[in-house]
This record gives C-alpha cells, structure tokens and sequence, in this order.
C-alpha cells in the first residue's frame, strides 16, 4: 500500500494557516497586548484596522475588559443607540476598513484591558480586533497638590514669625545698628556706640559744665562748715567770762571778810 505523499501546496497551506492563528492568538498561545501609558487628563486615540464585509451589518465597539472574566463593559458603539454615550468622554468613527476611538479626560481609574471589535447586538458578541492595554498615571500637579498646601502654609507660618520681633521694643534696639568689623555679639555693639556718643563734643561740653557745678558745690560747703566752726567757738568763749565773773562775785564777799 503506498503511503500519501505531502505535495507543497498542502505545505503552504498549513503553514499559512499556523502564520494566521499566530497572528490572531499570538505566539506560542499566548495573547497580543498594545500597551499604552498616559497620564491623568490626557487623551488616548487608538485605530483599529478590520476588513470590510458586504453588507456590513455589525456595529463597530469599545469596550472595557471585565477583569477575571471573558466578558467586557460597552462603551460605545457605532452606528446603533450607543453612539449617543452617556459619557462624553467617549468617541468613535470609522471607514470603510478602520475605526479611531478617542477617550479624553483620562483618569487613574481608567486603567485597565480594552478592546476594539465587530459587535453582534443580536447575539451580544464581540469579535476583537484589537486588545489595548492602558495604563494612567496621576498627574504631576495631582501628585503634588497637598503638598504646595503644606508648604505655603508653611512659609506664611515662618514669614510671619519672622515679622513679628520687628515690632518688638526689645529687638529694635539693634535693629537699626550696623555691626562693626570683627564683632560676634550685640554686647559689642552697644558699647561701641556708647563710647562714641562720650566723645562728641555736647557730651564733652556737658561733663564741663558739671564739673564746674560740682567744684562750687564742695566750695560752698566748705564755707558753711567754717561759718559754723566759728560760731561755734565765739559762743563758747563768751560763756567761760559770764561763768568767771559768776565765781568771783560769790567769793568776794568771803575775801572781804578776812
């Protein structure tokens, strides 16, 4: 019995199958993503090429992936009721061999599996075009939002602390006064301006005239104390004759006698 021989036409048409499932499934089984990476309030577009059928009676869909499951969340299809999508968010056109989606105002939660395809209403099946992987970031300013709070309630904390000294009896003694070279210490300063102020000429002036107020002052009480002295031992010489003449005129009387 002989056996069947492969002719090349069953060679390629095998392997044009293998190349069709491998393009439909992906290599080696497993499924073909697009990644795409966006950031909050972004837009993403995306196209989905498929080939025309006469007629064309299916709905051209977008939907989201149902995680863990083989199901996904209508978006918005074309040309059926869903075209007029509660969400503005969502648009979809297409041509006779493409369709472009558009979401816009991307957000975090937008992240997830979606994909483009060929909707049966009737049947309520999908068959999928193109599988989109999205990823959304949070924007920048979103990220750093409390934390621009926190810190100009902090500056305006610190801006205001430092205001307040300035209005401080205490502090504007020193505010005004100009450090000289070498000094480490408001104690410096202090005397440093109190050694120039001795040597201005009013400073002097006034030091003179007290002077001289001082030495008449000492002057005066010099005098007085003499004045005093003086009295003093003029009365007590006029006491020592009144109490001799006393003496005499008692013992005279006696002397006479004898």
């Amino acid at each position: 019995m002989e056996r069947s021989k492969i002719t090349p036409e069953v060679l390629l048409q095998l392997l044009l199958l293998l190349l069709w499932v491998s393009y439909e499934r992906g290599s080696l089984g497993e499924e073909v993503y697009e990644e795409e990476h966006r950031v909050a309030g972004e837009t993403l577009t995306v196209s989905c090429q498929y080939t025309p059928q006469k007629p064309d009676h299916l709905d051209k869909a977008w939907c989201k992936k149902i995680v863990n499951t083989t199901r996904c969340t209508l978006l918005i299809t074309r040309p059926q009721s869903w075209s007029k999508t509660k969400d503005p968010r969502y648009s979809l056109s297409y041509n006779t061999s493409v369709m472009v989606v558009n979401m816009s105002g991307l957000q975090v939660e937008d992240s997830g599996e979606y994909w483009c395809g060929n909707h049966n209403s009737s049947a309520n099946i999908i068959n999928v075009l193109k599988k989109v992987h999205l990823m959304v970031a949070a924007a920048p300013m979103q990220r750093t939002t409390q934390q621009k709070l926190t810190t100009m309630t902090e500056a305006i904390a610190i801006t205001s602390t430092t205001k307040r000294p300035q209005f401080n009896i205490t502090d504007m003694t020193y505010t005004d006064v100009q450090l000289p070279e070498n000094s480490t210490s408001r104690s410096q300063v202090v005397d440093h301006v109190g050694s120039g102020d001795l040597r201005s000429p009013n400073c002097l002036l006034l030091l003179v005239v007290l002077g001289l107020l001082l030495i008449k002052g000492l002057a005066f009480l010099v005098l007085v104390l003499l004045f005093r002295s003086r009295s003093q031992s003029n009365g007590d010489t006029g006491k020592v004759e009144e109490l001799n003449k006393l003496e005499l005129s008692e013992i005279s009387p006696y002397l006479s006698s004898y």
